[in-house]
């Protein structure tokens, strides 16, 4: 388990632009390397692929989005049961589900973090 953050300050680019997940990617690999975990031809892409990466976040445009055109599995943290706002959390917009489209489609939607381990 990898635990880091990537700033959008340090990419230079914000999700979901596929930027900071190539980032994180990449700081994937750096944990390895710094861990001596290596394959034989050293390639630590064949170790750690984008498809092997998690990207849990709260937002279907910016987390989901960029984590799915990245490659990434997708966990969406949906704390408001479908509700996409914060006005609609307090009821002065009608409550609606969300609407997907392929591309905006989580891989796995929780409603906590602590549902993580359970789920996966």
């Amino acid at each position: 388990l990898f635990d880091f953050s990537i700033r959008t300050e340090d990419v230079g680019q914000s999700k979901p632009s596929q930027a900071p997940f190539r980032v994180a990617l990449q700081c994937c690999h750096k944990v390895l390397r710094d861990a001596g975990i290596e394959n034989e031809s050293g390639n630590l892409s064949e170790l750690i692929e984008a498809s092997h990466v998690v990207h849990v976040g709260d937002s279907l445009k910016s987390d989901v989005v960029g984590a799915n055109n990245a490659g990434f599995f997708s966990v969406w943290l949906n704390r408001n049961d479908g509700l996409k706002s914060y006005e609609e959390s307090k009821g002065t917009v009608t409550k609606s589900a969300p609407k997907f489209s392929q591309e905006s489609t989580p891989d796995l939607t929780i409603s906590e973090l602590s549902d993580m381990s359970s789920k996966l």
